[in-house]
């Protein structure tokens, strides 16, 4: 494996379980693990409450944060019966932000 991607919450359980996990990985041989966070929220004080809650997760292994977004939403509605409709321009900023984070890390190795 070239990266391995393991999302985490800024939940202090979700931090716990991210890390066993990595740490497992690891032992398995896995070089690069990276977390991306989910949920970020958009607020300076929600974003530092947020980072607390990270606490234990080292800086350098994070890839990224992908910010709350509401219109997510959309991408879990059955679209079977009816087109795919083009998600929110948001949406497709934060999977183009997510592309260009990870395609950045499999350059470097």
């Amino acid at each position: 494996m070239d990266l391995i991607l393991i999302p985490v919450a800024p939940d202090p359980e979700d931090v716990k379980e991210a890390l066993a996990h990595a740490k497992r990985l690891s032992l398995a041989g896995a070089v690069k693990v990276k977390f991306v966070i989910n949920r970020w929220p958009n607020g300076t004080r929600q974003q530092a409450a947020a980072l607390e809650k990270l606490e234990g997760l080292p800086e350098s292994d994070i890839l990224c944060k992908v910010p709350i977004a509401s219109a997510i939403q959309l991408l879990r509605v059955d679209d079977s019966k009816t087109a795919f409709k083009t998600p929110p321009s948001k949406i497709n900023n934060l999977a183009r932000a997510l592309y260009r984070a990870v395609k950045k890390e499999l350059e470097l190795a």
